[in-house]
């Protein structure tokens, strides 16, 4: 090997350990949008759905967790309840009870245990909104592990316009490509999602960020 293929090789695993510390840094960022988009989505569909005595009971089983999880040291009494909710609830009561367990137990370091509840619900939460969101974060979760073309393929189908998830799908495409070190990818991603009017502002404005630091 000659001495420019060494220095060659040598930039890019520096520029390949460049892209995995710029993924390693937004996606707490990332996780934070996808807490705030379970709990918004929960809070709006579960008091949709409190019409009749039983719904009002599993309501208040639901508002009690998601109460507990703003006060300090309620967190695991909150994953307590939401487990206890999951198993005698609704289909409606049952997922969104699912989806919060799951995230405060990821946000708990409990991230397997987490990861088990998301692949479930991608068969079985109650409908298909639900379904890919659970199939977004098991994306997110093995997203430093699992293989990159098939993270890619699991999230081809969140990708289409009219897909609730799509803005957030292709932010982990993007972040995804920086994982495996496919700067071109990278950059055409957040130049898109930086563009793009309709994205969510704490989105477009990582993915500016991301833009600025990535450069030309």
């Amino acid at each position: 090997m000659s001495e420019s293929e060494i220095f060659r090789e040598v930039d890019e695993d520096l520029r390949h350990e460049q892209m995995v510390r710029l993924w390693r840094r937004f996606a707490p960022y990332v996780l934070a949008v996808g807490l705030v988009i379970v709990v918004g989505t929960s809070a709006t569909v579960g008091w949709r759905a409190y019409t009749n005595a039983q719904q009002k009971y599993w309501g208040e089983l639901f508002y009690e967790g998601m109460l507990l999880c703003t006060q300090e040291g309620g967190t695991e009494v909150a994953i307590e309840t939401f487990a206890n909710l999951s198993e005698e609830a609704g289909d409606g009561y049952r997922t969104l009870a699912l989806l919060d367990q799951a995230a405060l137990l990821a946000t708990n370091g409990e991230t397997e245990q987490a990861l088990e509840i998301y692949k479930g619900l991608t068969t079985d939460g109650v409908n298909q909104a639900m379904r890919d969101l659970a199939l977004l974060y098991t994306v997110f979760y093995e997203i430093d592990t699992g293989e990159p073309d098939e993270l890619r393929k699991r999230l081809s189908s969140l990708l289409p316009s009219d897909n609730p998830w799509h803005y957030s799908a292709s932010e982990l495409i993007g972040f995804l490509a920086l994982r495996v070190g496919d700067e071109e990818t990278a950059k055409e991603t957040f130049n898109r999602l930086a563009a793009d009017e309709s994205a969510p502002k704490a989105m477009k404005g990582r993915a500016k960020d991301m833009v600025a630091v990535l450069g030309d």
